[in-house]
């Protein structure tokens, strides 16, 4: 049997890890978006979180009680390895709160599947940290802290006091072994988080040592329907999204504002925490079944091209951009600005359509 890796050996050269953008259109990668093999799976195990998020699409909250239990997760597992899946990113909710996690992570790893999670980093003490680094499929954390400014992290919060303990959390796990390289940052470009983007990428490549770092643009889904003037400009996402590509590489702006290229969604099934199948977080309305009267495999097979947005028409300036190799425009925000997943996204700068807000 092979040896397993840990969480604390780096797998990439230094030059594959500055150029990670092109790890998402790897051979790999693209053959299984052609073939529409759900390669990487995105599973919401819970929906209790504590991070205060005032902008959380999912609308987690500390009262949360929902989870998919344990035995249905291992099912997950396996039905999903055998339709290819090879990658699982844990999300919530905070999924560090679900009383199984490192159970339900190790058996993906029994399995040889490579797992990641997304963290408020509330949970994420010294201790904690430890056990994440010494579990050998645990590949990476990604965690969310819109700006360091103490200020606007209030506005975007309910708890001022969880910026310090998601600070905290990452010199935890660096601490405990975790190289920077696997650190996944991100940030949810509000009107707010934009006024100091330049501070906060700063510190998560200089401080850190972030290999690159996450923008998810703020949609009117979950609490965000009462934040609406929180809605970032154009000006002010383009402005952000150069910025990004100063201090990490330039390929980024090849995607215009999104976090990853079109290849990673269409090798990506999300499942949501009442056991939704979805082709992607943020499209909800387009649910394929649920896993609570289907199995996974019957869902995926039942579906399986519009899951993978296989001949999916993209119109307007997204359907014939020069950057169509790697980019075909946020599915999610075409919805929730436009109410019509097919439209160009009308949060990219190189869509002539785009307009500097929606929600003003």
């Amino acid at each position: 049997m092979a040896e397993m890796k840990t969480f604390s050996q780096d797998l990439r050269t230094p030059k594959e890890a500055d150029d990670l953008f092109f790890t998402y259109c790897s051979a790999t990668r693209r053959k299984a978006a052609e073939e529409c093999v759900p390669y990487h799976m995105d599973i919401e195990i819970n929906n209790r979180c504590t991070g205060g998020c005032r902008f959380c699409f999912n609308s987690s909250n500390p009262q949360g009680d929902m989870y998919i239990p344990k035995e249905k997760i291992f099912q997950l597992i396996d039905e999903g390895y055998q339709l290819g899946a090879r990658q699982i990113l844990w999300n919530g909710g905070e999924p560090l709160f679900h009383p199984d996690f490192f159970e339900i992570t190790e058996y993906a790893g029994e399995k040889g599947m490579k797992c990641a999670f997304f963290t408020s980093g509330i949970p994420v003490t010294k201790k904690i940290a430890r056990r994440l680094v010494g579990t050998p499929n645990l590949q990476a954390m990604a965690i969310n802290i819109d700006a360091f400014d103490q200020a606007i992290f209030n506005q975007l919060h309910t708890k001022p006091g969880a910026l310090k303990r998601k600070i905290e959390a990452i010199h935890n796990m660096l601490d405990a072994g975790m190289p920077p390289s696997r650190l996944l940052p991100s940030i949810c470009l509000t009107k707010p988080s934009c006024e100091t983007i330049e501070e906060t990428v700063d510190r998560y490549v200089d401080e850190f040592g972030a290999r690159m770092v996450y923008y998810f643009t703020f949609i009117p889904s979950g609490y965000g329907m009462d934040n609406k003037p929180w809605e970032p400009s154009l000006s002010q996402i383009k402005k952000a999204c150069e910025y990004r590509a100063q201090r990490t590489s330039p390929h980024w702006l090849r995607i215009g504002p999104l976090d990853c290229n079109v290849t990673h969604c269409r090798i990506k099934i999300y499942i949501t925490y009442w056991g939704d199948v979805l082709p992607c977080n943020f499209l909800t309305h387009l649910s394929a079944g649920s896993i609570y009267e289907k199995s996974l495999i019957d869902i995926h097979e039942s579906n399986r091209e519009w899951l993978h947005f296989k001949n999916f028409e993209i119109k307007g300036k997204c359907g014939q951009c020069e950057n169509n190799d790697v980019c075909f425009g946020c599915r999610g925000k075409a919805y929730w600005y436009l109410g019509d997943e097919h439209l160009s996204d009308p949060k990219c700068w190189m869509n002539p359509e785009a307009k500097e807000y929606y929600c003003q």
